[in-house]
């Protein structure tokens, strides 16, 4: 079913300039140098795409097919670890990790979150059963998961801090063990990454983006304008609207009636739940902790949601207990079937508009490409401007510069000889002649980046278009 369903809604754009960079990276040369894909490059998920790629020839479906591995793979570690922390009988579970629309969305996206994921479930499981059976070859295993997932979502690597406390803490001994299994799993990637790209430029790559990540452009405590609040309260929609599909200002009313099921199901789970405390799940609680205050300061959150996803398989645990143990009650069964309609139902209309809709950003692509007049010039922000330039050799010559001082007289100069001046960015309407403003936007809770993009249209002499 994973396969089935993710083949039929798989999607045949690039939704963003990260999605674009692993797209480019599987259809042509992987080079984390030109940012094919960006830092730290993802080999291990990279070079599986391209491998499944090399076979079928088709972008949509290597994504598609990859999304529905991570699924099985998230599913099945996801039970497995449900059967450790409360109880075997889980089947409600499966079903809420394989309808929620946030798991659907990313198991589409060119990008290497949910395979991550997976991979971050499996590492946590065989933590856990090294924990639960005294067993130490279970946490070897963990730490040669631990290293080649550094290869797939490196920034997934903080949620482990309190097992590799713990383990060393406990094991001492078994300490070089645990780095020889690690290096492993880093190895596993490493040599071939180093392989194809040089070792010193890449090196320099590393330095460069990791202080631009958390002091530049990173959206990070430090890097960003928003207050600590607006971080909390933009961590915690991400959560429950887009992790959860529950409800949030603007949002569907069936997403109302999904937030009544979750709540309930979330308040059975805790109440269930507050008096089992043991000591396996303070230290998964201090995992979640732990990764809370890391995405908190230093990830993008108010922009990026699919930094919360290592949070919502426990969530989703959680109301899987709270269900499980109120099923006898008529009025939760009744709830249960009204819950499953709204969830499906947000699902579905999800992933019509990313199929079909499409992101703004692609549509005012497809505007500006074809927009029909010989002289034209688009001008925009860098990370747009990108976006644009990566579609021109399949569409032909434009004129694109990004959004600076020097590029601004740049596009003055080929406006006064008549060309059209295509922007994202409102310009001096003393100087520039606006002909036309279109507005693109789709489903924020499809996609966060750039929901709405503004179109303007100048031209001295070309009348308004339609």
């Amino acid at each position: 079913m994973c396969f089935i369903t993710r083949l039929i809604t798989s999607v045949n754009y690039a939704e963003d300039i990260d999605s674009l960079r692993f797209a480019l990276a599987t259809q042509f040369d992987y080079n984390i140098l030109n940012q094919r894909p960006h830092f730290p490059g993802y080999p291990i998920f990279c070079y599986m795409a391209k491998i499944i790629y090399f076979f079928i020839g088709s972008i949509q479906y290597t994504y598609s097919i990859i999304g529905s591995i991570s699924m099985i793979i998230l599913i099945f570690f996801s039970k497995k670890i449900a059967s450790i922390l409360y109880f075997d009988k889980n089947y409600f579970l499966t079903f809420i990790f394989f309808i929620n629309p946030f798991f659907w969305i990313l198991s589409n996206r060119y990008m290497s979150d949910l395979f991550g994921l997976s991979f971050l479930i499996m590492a946590c499981y065989y933590f856990l059963k090294s924990f639960e059976q005294k067993d130490i070859k279970y946490s070897y295993f963990a730490s040669f998961v631990l290293g080649t997932l550094v290869g797939i979502r490196a920034s997934f690597l903080p949620f482990f801090l309190p097992f590799i406390i713990y383990f060393i803490i406990s094991n001492t001994r078994h300490l070089l063990l645990y780095i020889s299994f690690f290096s492993m799993g880093i190895l596993l990637w490493l040599i071939p990454l180093v392989c194809i790209t040089d070792p010193i430029q890449l090196y320099n790559l590393a330095l460069t983006d990791v202080n631009g990540h958390f002091n530049n452009w990173g959206g990070t405590i430090l890097s960003s304008d928003n207050s600590i609040i607006n971080r909390f309260y933009k961590t915690f929609e991400s959560i429950w609207a887009d992790g959860l599909g529950g409800w949030w200002i603007g949002r569907n009313f069936l997403t109302l009636i999904t937030s009544i099921g979750i709540s309930i199901f979330i308040f059975n789970g805790l109440k269930v739940s507050k008096n089992k405390i043991k000591k396996k799940h303070s230290i998964i609680l201090t995992c979640i902790l732990v990764y809370f205050i890391w995405i908190l300061f230093f990830q993008n959150v108010v922009y990026k949601p699919r930094h919360v996803i290592p949070l919502i398989p426990f969530l989703l645990m959680l109301i899987d207990i709270g269900f499980q143990k109120s099923i006898k009650n008529n009025f939760v069964k009744i709830l249960f079937v009204i819950f499953c309609i709204s969830i499906i139902s947000i699902t579905g209309m999800l992933n019509y508009q990313h199929k079909y809709k499409k992101t703004a950003i692609n549509q005012m692509k497809e505007t500006v490409i074809n927009y029909e007049y010989t002289q034209k010039v688009f001008y925009s922000s860098k990370l747009i401007r990108d976006y644009i330039n990566s579609h021109m050799n399949k569409y032909g010559y434009l004129e694109k510069y990004s959004n600076s001082e020097k590029n601004y007289f740049k596009v003055k100069r080929l406006y006064n000889k008549n060309f059209v001046i295509l922007s994202t960015i409102k310009l001096d309407s003393n100087f520039f002649n606006l002909v036309d403003k279109k507005i693109f936007f789709h489903n924020p809770y499809m996609n966060r980046l750039w929901p709405t993009i503004h179109l303007y249209i100048y031209s001295k002499s070309v009348p308004l278009t339609k």
